[in-house]
This record gives structure tokens, sequence and C-alpha cells, in this order.
């Protein structure tokens, strides 16, 4: 009796559905549901919650007229026949029910094949192709790679051949060798690449090739070298960003595309590694088409490999530890793809760096890549990415005890110590973001994040020399050990900076962001012996009351330093603040984060190096009209008064050295361009437009009083949280305008 059609995979070369595998793996995969179904079906099989359970009920319960128990064990359910013995068999004697198959859960789908073994040869593979492409000896590959220790370069031995009787069409096999260990057995055209540790058998019952352990049939290949798996052998999807792995018992046999190839075997397709090349300034990839894979800018490609399915991968003249980097190109990015390097993420700042007031609407409590996006395990259970610390008491900031960290963990939001109701900070949402993105290229990038910040606290009480500083050299520090014990390398790609509501009257602040930014580069660079500068992406605070000095100032500090980068402002998301109107709640700092990883992939994942935000770059007045040019991320600008309720006229004010102008109207009149209309001509001089820049005017704080505007481009990204929009929303700005 077959299974009913709830149960069917589609036939071989359909569209698969929710129970398909691969192509190639459907037939098999039927033929082992219909046999267990049937079993089933006709009383002819018995199934039990553990094993013992089975052993209690006896041979004599259990006949080999049965054919197939199944049996509850841990993880696994466990399909057993009577006649087998070589695999953990319930009773010494007739029948003996040794194991046929386990199947494991849904929860250990992408971790029983441990594919390590494997990876670590590819690594291999790679680390040799890039060296000899580049012509560089060991000692300056391990530079590029990026870890010196962990990464040896392979020798690829001589290819020797091996006789081989494999029916009509008489392929002839080779063993690929590397470091003297045979590795796979590779077909006259790579059509194909199977482990070498099994012994491979000629054309037999209609297959092209068999690949076989003892008596058992793992792997079939059929006359137009498609691999087929036998029913014996266990199959997993998406493992270490592999499509398939196939497995039996605890090995992974074989790394499968989402085409039914083995990884590395045939041409280019929708479901093969990319072939990269060098258009110009571009860097292209081939596959089932020819797209930029990512604009190069200034950058030289000193090597291309295979990479992936997703994207390109490469090794440019970008400083990284070292005068060069490994990237996965893809979307528009280069994405640094080093497994044996973790990249730390530094939060600097106050009390919304540290999450005040969210602790009641944690976001990020649970963590998709444990082992990839990380922050440090205290031995005493406090961990938190602020590591543990109090940090709400102002100037008093405690000292770190860096013995205190004893490892990494999973990050996700917890509650912190102390005063101020410390919860969900931006960065989590943050490393989230840049990791869903770092996966979708298949690119290998380690995080560990961790603040060093303290509430209420100005920019003196935070600067190099003060305690919040020594315990953010103390983290780096123990970072660097820790993951040397795990073979990495350290480097600190950039840090991420919510500040200057203690220093909001400043005028000098970005004087301040640009000292910070340097010592911090200084002191880094001293720890881990990195090349690349550490970069600042910082959040335009939207809280001050009165003219908002330290908030301009950021812009200018962005405008002049090529290394301090705005997101832009926080106005957008006022509806996600908390009650103060200072702070925020658990979903606001999820979104702060999330526009912080915008500006952190222009700034570190692209070779423009820049954050794009919306700002006014000139303005020019005849007569009344008032031309505005912009900077536009995404064009075309919008005046946009539904997001964001409207103050002043779409956030603008106008004055002279007589005092303010009024504005009759706003609109855009470009892509990249808006023009106010005065109510009557100015009769002073130093003119200027001021944009969001009327702070709150009370205390407490209120809605209405957010210093705000309503300018904004078109970006297409949304948030992950509910889905809303995240534009561009113009800063906060004051510019001088040239009179015709």
């Amino acid at each position: 009796m077959p299974a009913p059609a709830t149960f069917n995979l589609p036939t071989y070369g359909s569209a698969p559905n929710q129970y398909s595998t691969e192509q190639a793996l459907e037939a098999a995969v039927q033929a082992f549901v219909d046999e267990v179904y049937d079993a089933f079906q006709t009383n002819t099989a018995k199934s039990f919650h553990t094993r013992a359970a089975a052993v209690s009920a006896g041979q004599a319960a259990l006949p080999n007229t049965l054919g197939m128990i199944a049996t509850r064990e841990g993880d696994y359910i466990v399909y057993r026949a009577p006649g087998l013995t070589a695999d953990d068999p319930l009773f010494a004697t007739a029948p003996r029910w040794g194991v046929m198959l386990r199947v494991p859960s849904a929860a250990l789908l992408d971790d029983k094949a441990d594919v390590a073994e494997l990876t670590a040869e590819a690594a291999q593979r790679e680390a040799a192709d890039d060296a000899l492409a580049l012509g560089l000896d060991a000692e300056a590959q391990s530079r590029v790679e990026g870890d010196e220790a962990s990464i040896e370069l392979a020798t690829v031995g001589a290819m020797q051949d091996a006789e081989f009787h494999s029916g009509p069409e008489d392929r002839q096999f080779t063993p690929l060798m590397i470091n003297g260990e045979a590795y796979a057995l590779v077909d006259q055209d790579a059509r194909f690449l199977l482990p070498g540790e099994a012994e491979f058998h000629g054309y037999d019952e209609g297959w092209q090739a068999a690949l076989t352990t003892g008596d058992n049939t793992l792997i079939r290949v059929d006359g137009t070298g498609q691999v087929v798996p036998a029913v014996d052998s266990e199959f997993h999807g998406y493992a270490d960003d592999w499509s398939y792995v196939l497995a039996a018992g605890d090995r992974a046999l074989m790394l499968i595309d989402a085409d039914g190839n083995p990884i590395g075997s045939g041409g280019p397709s929708a479901g093969s590694p990319l072939i990269g090349y060098v258009d110009g300034t571009d860097l292209r990839a081939v596959g089932a088409t020819d797209e930029v894979a990512a604009p190069l800018g200034s950058y030289q490609a000193l090597a291309l490999d295979g990479g992936s399915p997703a994207s390109v991968r490469a090794i440019i003249d970008w400083p990284a530890l070292g005068p060069s980097r490994v990237v996965a190109a893809g979307a528009g990015l280069l994405v640094p793809d080093q497994q044996q390097v973790l990249h730390v993420m530094i939060g600097l700042g106050q009390s919304l760096m540290v999450g005040s007031t969210s602790a009641s609407s944690l976001v990020s409590t649970e963590q998709n890549w444990p082992d990839w996006v990380m922050m440090f395990r205290r031995g005493d259970g406090l961990s938190d990415v602020r590591m543990g610390l109090v940090t709400s008491d102002g100037d008093g900031a405690p000292a770190l005890d860096p013995d205190d960290l004893i490892g990494f963990e999973p990050l996700v939001a917890r509650v912190g110590q102390g005063a101020g109701s410390r919860g969900e900070t931006p960065i989590e949402a943050l490393c989230r973001a840049l990791q869903a993105q770092a996966k979708a290229l298949n690119a290998r990038h380690r995080m560990l994040a961790f603040t060093a910040a303290m509430g209420g606290t100005p920019y003196n009480s935070l600067k190099k020399g003060t305690q919040t500083y020594t315990n953010m050299l103390l983290a780096l520090q123990r970072a660097q050990a820790l993951a040397e014990a795990q073979g990495w390398r350290v480097i600190v790609d950039g840090c991420v900076v919510r500040h200057g509501e203690g220093d909001a009257t400043s005028n000098i602040y970005d004087q301040m962001l640009t000292e910070w930014q340097s010592d911090v580069d200084d002191d880094v660079k001293a720890i881990t012996g990195q090349d690349a500068t550490v970069k600042f992406v910082v959040a335009q605070t939207s809280s001050f009351s009165g003219p908002g000095n330290a908030s301009r100032r950021m812009l200018d500090a962005h405008n002049a330093n090529p290394h301090i980068n705005l997101c832009g402002p926080d106005y957008p998301f006022a509806d996600l603040y908390h009650t103060d109107f200072v702070h925020m709640t658990g979903p606001g700092y999820f979104v702060s984060g999330e526009y912080l990883a915008r500006a952190w992939r222009q700034v570190l994942w692209s070779s423009q190096g820049k954050s794009s935000i919306t700002q006014m770059l000139s303005a020019t007045r005849t007569g009344t009209s008032v031309v505005i040019d912009y900077e536009v991320p995404v064009a075309p600008l919008v005046i946009d008064t539904v997001t964001v309720p409207e103050r002043d006229v779409a956030g603008f004010r106008y004055q002279d050295s007589t005092g303010s102008i009024a504005i009759a109207s706003a609109a855009v009149t470009g892509p990249a361009q808006i023009t106010l209309t005065l109510a009557s001509a100015p009769s002073g001089t130093s003119e200027q437009v001021l944009y969001a820049s009327l702070g709150h005017d009370g205390t407490p704080r209120e809605e209405a009083t957010i210093p705000r505007g309503n300018v904004r481009d078109s970006a297409p990204d949304i948030s992950l949280f509910d889905g809303r929009p995240l534009r561009n929303w113009a800063c906060h700005q004051d510019i001088t305008v040239t009179v015709n």
C-alpha cells in the first residue's frame, strides 16, 4: 500500500515540496518513507517510546515477521531490523534487532554532521590557492589570512592514477592527496568529489559507481555522474551554511549544493560556487548570470576564489590585521571572511549605549548564531554586553577585573546590574543585522561585542585616562588572550558611539569625537597589532533642549573626519522612546541598532568607506526663494508629515542677523532638492537655514517638543522588529546661505 499523497515527495525533476531533500535523493527517501508507512499500516512494525521499553517487551513479542521496529532514543528515532547485528542489537540472540537507521530530531539537523574536517581541508586548499595566485611565501600568506598560527598552507601531492572499472563510459579516477593523505576521488572531468577513506567500487547493478564501507553502500553514482545516496546513510540540511550534508553515523561524507551536486563539481549554475573576475573597478560574479558582486573602488583584488553560490571570495589590498584582507563579495558588500579572526565591536558612550530604561522590554533574548555572535562570559553568572558592570553611577565607574571574564557565550539582551533599569542595547540588533548579512553571503565572520560606557557621563569622564576607558583596554586584552586559546586573532574594526547628551551645549564636540577616535585607534593598534584604522559609527541624538550644539557638531565631525561616521538622527522613531523622551524602550534600542548596522556596512563592509546620510549641501537665496541641495542616499527626497508629526515648516527655520524670518512653505523641487519660500525678504546679514534644530523648551521633556523634521530619502530598508521603513532622515543641521 503506497503512502498517502500528503507524504509523497515530488517525482524526480519536479519542484520540491516541504518533504523534499534534493532531486538526487528524492527516490531513495521516497522508497524509505513508503517502506516505513507500509510496515506500520500492515501491522508488521511496532514503535516504542524508549529502547528500554522495546527490550522489556522481549524477544517473543518481537518476532522476525514484524520486519521493523522504531524506538525513541534521546534525540533520535531509531529504526531497527531483526537480522542486523553490527550496530547496537537489542538482544544477543535472534531476532537481534540491530540499528538500520537513526533519524535525528529537527534540533540536531544542523549539528549532527561533523563537517569540521571537511571545512578545515577546504580552508587549507583555499589558502594554498591564494598563496599560489599571489606568489606569497607562507609567512606573508598567514598575514593575509589574518591567522599566523592556525592556517597551514597545504601541499597538494602528485596525483596518482588509480585503476578503476567503471562500466561503459570507462571513466578513470584519481586520488587527491593533501599532505600525504588521500582526501577524495575525482573523475577525469572533476564531475564529483568523494571521500577517499571508503572503498570505491565500479559498475554494479546499473550504477556507474558505488562508494561503500564494509557491507553498507553509502553513495551511488548514476550513468550521468549524478550522486545518489543509498538509504542507509543519513541526510542533513543546512549545516555550516552548506546546502546539505550527507553523513554516515557521525562522519560527514559529502557537502552537496542546492542542485544535488557535490560542492566543487559541475559548471556555473544558480547553485554552484560563483566565478569571480575584475572588470575595471568592479568585482563581478558569474553563475547563472553575470553580475557585479561589489564595487572595489580604489582597492585592488590580489586573488580570487569561487567562494560560494552567494558570493565571490577575494583577497583585496584593504588593510585589516595586515596589509590585505579576505572578503566575501556580494550584494555590493565586501564582508570580512576569515574564520580564525574574531571581530571585536566596542560600544562607547553613556546611558543610551548601555540600554537605560529597557529592562522591562527586552527584544533580543535569543541568539540565532551562538558561535558567531558573542559577548564575554563571567564566572559569577552576571554575563551581559556590559561585562556585568554597574553602569549607572556617573563618574564613579567600577574597575573591571579581567579575570572575571572567563570565556565567550552567545550575545543576548539581559537585565544589567545596578540602578537605571539596564537591558536591551543597540548592540544586539546591530550584531544581528550584520551577522544575517554575513550568513546570506556565506561569509565566516565571528563577532564579539561589549560596551565601555557609563550613564550620565560627559566625555571628560570617559576619555583616555578614565576608569571606563581603562576598562575598555583591559577587556580587549582579555578578549585577545581568550581568543588566542581558541586559535583566533583579534581585530577591532570599529566602535559604535551613543553619546552627547552629557555635552549637549558644547560647541567643540566635534573636537572631542576626533580626539576620542584618535586615542582609541592608537591604543587598540598597540594591543592587536592591526593595520586597519578603528572607525567610529555615531548616532545623532534627538533629545536635546535648547540649540543642541553637540548634535550639530557630530555632523561637522562626520564631514571633516574620514574615520567618524553618522548613522542619522533618532527623531524618526520617537514613538519608541521611554516616557522621559531621553532614553528608549527595548524596541527603540533595537531600531537604533538597525540604523547603526546600515552605517557600519557602508563604512566597514563596502568600498565607499563612508556612511551615507541625508544632509543639506548648499542653500542659495534669490529674492524670497531659497533652494537647498542635498546629499540623498536613495532619491527622491520626500517631505513626510505622516511618519513624523510636523514641527515648524517641515522642520525648517530661517534666520539672519536681525532674527527669525517666517517660512511660508517648503516643497520638494527635485530628486535631491527642496525649495523654501520665505514670507518676506531678509534685511540682515549672516543668513542661515536651520533644520530640526529647535530643542525641548521645558522640563520634563514632552513628545510634542522632540527636535525633529520631516525630510527623508526613499531607502527601502525594513526593520526586523516591526516592519517599519528605515529611511535616511535628514540630520539636525544648520547651513550658511549664499545670496544671489
